[in-house]
Formats: structure tokens, sequence, C-alpha cells
């Protein structure tokens, strides 16, 4: 928590005749590995948040992972038109699209609660590829 608000504080503190940092910040963030590891620690307080029953607009840390995922992927944009800008994180994201994203996680674990109540010794495989498909047997 300490560290991220550290990096929060030096996003915040770029200042004019600075936004070359941002440049750099944003090549190194676009690198496969740096992506796969916002993504997942993304996903990852995601589900923190998702079993502790809290809202992910309230949490400083996933914005700022958000915000360093957009850096990232804006890197080659920022690098060929030399207009170094923080990409604006569209709003729509937290408030609609991280929540719709819980949604889908809550009904998964609801369905797998429930085929592991109703089917006790089913194979846990079997059951996601049988919802997948849409196989539904008959009771």
């Amino acid at each position: 928590m300490k560290r991220s608000r550290e990096l929060q504080g030096f996003l915040d503190a770029i200042r004019r005749g600075q936004e070359q940092v941002l440049g750099d910040l944003s090549m190194t963030l676009c690198d496969p590995f740096a992506i796969n590891f916002l993504a997942t620690s993304a996903l990852k307080l995601v589900n923190h948040q998702l079993e502790r029953e809290q809202m992910p607009r309230d949490n400083a840390v996933l914005h700022l992972l958000l915000r360093m995922l957009a850096l990232g992927l804006s890197a080659w944009s920022l690098i060929e038109t030399q207009e170094f800008a923080e990409p604006r994180l569209d709003p729509g994201l937290v408030t609609r699209f991280v929540p719709a994203l819980m949604s889908l996680a809550v009904d998964d674990q609801v369905y797998y609660r429930y085929q592991l109540r109703e089917e006790p010794g089913v194979n846990i495989i079997f059951s996601v590829k049988r919802w997948k498909t849409g196989f539904v047997p008959n009771k």
C-alpha cells in the first residue's frame, strides 16, 4: 500500500517540462510481462474486493493499476505523437465494467456452489465444461 501511494504521488507530481518521463514510464509498462503483471494484479484485487464485499471504485490501488495499465497500453501512441500526456481513464471502466465483471464472478461462484451441492462427487472440470457448452441434464 505504501509503495502504491509513492507511485501514485510520482505520477501526480509530473509537471510541465517533465512529460518525457511519462514516455519512459509508458515504454517500460508496455512490456508484455509488465502488462501481464498489472492485469493479473488488477484481477486479483477485484477478486479480493469481491471476497470482502466491497465496491471497486473505493480501492485506490485498483485505480493506480488501471492508470498504469492504460499508460502502458498507450505507449506507442505517446511515442509516435511525442505528446506526453497521461491518458485519461474512462470513468465507465470503474463504475460499469469492473462491477459487471464482479457480477459475473459472483454468478460463477453461485453456480459452482449450486452444482457441488446438487451433485456431490461430480468432477468440477466436467461441471465447468458442461456449463460452458450449455448442457443441462433433465431432472
